[in-house]
């Protein structure tokens, strides 16, 4: 797929919603979904800025205050949509989908690492790694997560998949 198009002059847009959500991050309480409404754009229209995927998962761990798990009651709406989009590889609508089921639970593996297929797609690397890294959170020692981190991380050249000096596999983590 071809990478998204940012004109110069949304560029600067996107730049001042994301100055504008961030500058909330400095408030001790301050709403959390309108900061989310105003990053997502951001994402949303440049899916490769890593600041702006940082923003919005850094905003929503915030929101959930870490706690690895997100809103205790979530519905299921859009998750069909966002299976179907990742069977047919529709990327867009992958990265549309994923943020907004992101928004209830920004440790969700399965959005996650949708996600990071997107990017990967796009060849979005570094916003393709955040995702991973929110994943590896989750769960650290899912074994298909640090293997999708490690097949990631040797893709873009930043780990070896060869053989340790012991003979086994080399297991790294995405960080």
């Amino acid at each position: 797929p071809v990478p998204h198009a940012v004109s110069p002059a949304l560029r600067r847009r996107l730049q001042q919603c994301y100055e504008h959500g961030t500058k909330l991050f400095q408030q001790e309480n301050y709403d959390h979904d309108y900061a989310h409404s105003i990053l997502v754009e951001c994402v949303l229209n440049d899916p490769g800025k890593t600041a702006y995927v940082e923003a919005v998962l850094q905003n929503l761990q915030r929101k959930y205050k870490n706690n690895k798990r997100g809103a205790l009651l979530r519905g299921f709406a859009g998750r069909a949509g966002f299976k179907r989009a990742l069977a047919k590889k529709d990327w867009v609508e992958v990265l549309r989908r994923g943020i907004a089921l992101l928004q209830t639970n920004p440790w969700d593996v399965p959005v996650l690492r949708g996600l990071a297929a997107a990017c990967a797609a796009f060849g979005y690397h570094e916003a393709e790694l955040r995702y991973l890294k929110n994943a590896l959170e989750a769960g650290p020692r899912d074994p298909e997560i640090n293997q999708h981190c490690a097949r990631s991380l040797a893709r873009v050249g930043q780990f070896d998949l060869h053989d340790d000096v012991a003979g086994r596999k080399s297991r790294g983590r995405c960080r």
